[in-house]
């Protein structure tokens, strides 16, 4: 039909949203706070200008942050992370930015912690090993390669994100959504891991026809469990989460017909 290909190839979020911004892409999957930032012309996207023509066609994978105490910290919400200390990573990492997010939901700055140290993601089991934090982020797709070491080694323990805490960032961020890593991803953790996650979202324009983002959103509706079953980062995602977790720009029309039918929307 002369349609441009759906947009796979790794060049990140800024070259995705430049090639739908040209309409050199019908399609391309971009970060749920890019997509935010883009529309409204926010953070990198300033320059450019606000992008209102974006779309959402679904909500994809999560990529989580696990927050790891030290048992010895007696650390039991977020809000214990306050004189401790933690690890908030590399600045202008994504690391980095959910660490401060999660703190901003319980009204926490770096300064109210007794150290915030700038270490990079894979040196956290190391250092908390060897008893210089109380607390690390690892964010990414679970289960990570680090986080695992550090729960079999360092003596640490998953932090639990519910209630008010999370509400709140997600309130604040609507780019968020929460998640659960489910049990036994990490060995030895028998219980549901509660968190909040950024989202991968197929993403679009309004240019896009309805009966082309109805037929690919019909397809993720109709395979999504089989599909995620056989996808490790797909893991914790729902097909009920597909119209709305962590979509912070409005559904493309021809989408959200397919959701209102499948009852996913009301």
């Amino acid at each position: 039909d002369g349609q441009k290909p759906f947009e796979t190839t790794p060049n990140g979020n800024a070259v995705n949203l430049a090639q739908l911004r040209q309409s050199e892409v019908d399609m391309a999957v971009v970060q749920s706070r890019a997509l935010f930032q883009a529309r409204v012309g926010q953070g990198p996207f300033a320059e450019q200008g606000a992008f209102p023509a974006l779309r959402a066609i679904a909500s994809l994978h999560s990529e989580p942050i696990l927050v790891l105490v030290a048992k010895s910290a007696k650390i039991h919400s977020l809000a214990d992370l306050k004189g401790k200390r933690v690890n908030l990573g590399l600045p202008q990492s994504f690391q980095r930015m959910m660490a401060e997010t999660l703190l901003g939901a319980v009204d926490l700055k770096p300064s109210d912690l007794a150290s915030a140290t700038e270490i990079d993601l894979e040196q956290q089991p190391v250092a908390l090993c060897d008893g210089r934090l109380d607390a690390a982020f690892f964010t990414g797709i679970h289960p990570m390669m680090s986080a695992e070491q550090a729960l079999e080694e360092c003596g640490v323990e998953a932090l639990n994100l519910k209630g008010a805490a999370v509400q709140e960032a997600i309130a604040r961020n609507p780019y968020l959504a929460e998640h659960v890593i489910a049990a036994e991803t990490y060995p030895g953790v028998d219980v549901d891991i509660t968190t909040v996650a950024m989202k991968a979202v197929l993403a679009t324009t309004s240019a896009l026809p309805d009966d082309i983002a109805a037929q690919v959103a019909k397809a993720l509706v109709d395979t999504f469990p089989a599909f995620a079953e056989q996808t490790t980062a797909l893991r914790g995602s729902t097909r009920a989460g597909l119209p709305r977790d962590g979509l912070a720009i409005p559904l493309h029309p021809g989408a959200e017909r397919v959701y209102h039918e499948a009852g996913l929307l009301k």
